[in-house]
């Protein structure tokens, strides 16, 4: 098996450690991310701009809260370059990421509106 960053996701977070990182690392770095990814679309409608496109890389976040529209998920403009630097720390550890689907163009303003239980999202 040649080392590519190509993961076969077969549920919720997976990650393989084929290529690097072992299994168990790499699905905890995984969930950290997930979770911080959740956690970033939290959002203060008196910012500016308080909700801003952030691609979703090779990541599988089917099964979460997450609300995708083409690729991409709103989140807090504050919150993207630690989201980067957990992908960062991923790929130093040969996590590998999924192969990108085909992501079709939507032009998706976010914006903070009012989530379940009293928290502010980008949605």
């Amino acid at each position: 098996m040649t080392c590519s960053k190509t993961l076969v996701a077969a549920s919720t977070v997976i990650a393989l450690g084929a290529c690097g990182g072992s299994s168990v690392d790499c699905t905890a770095k995984r969930q950290t991310f997930i979770a911080a990814l959740v956690q970033a679309q939290q959002c203060t409608p008196v910012a500016s701009p308080p909700c801003a496109a952030y691609e979703i890389p090779g990541v599988n976040v089917s099964g979460t809260s997450l609300a995708v529209v083409g690729c991409s998920v709103g989140v807090n403009p504050d919150s993207t370059s630690g989201l980067n630097a957990l992908l960062a720390e991923d790929d130093a550890a040969g996590c590998p990421l999924l192969s990108p689907l085909p992501c079709p163009l939507v032009l998706k303003v976010f914006t903070c509106q009012a989530g379940t239980g009293g928290q502010n999202l980008c949605m």
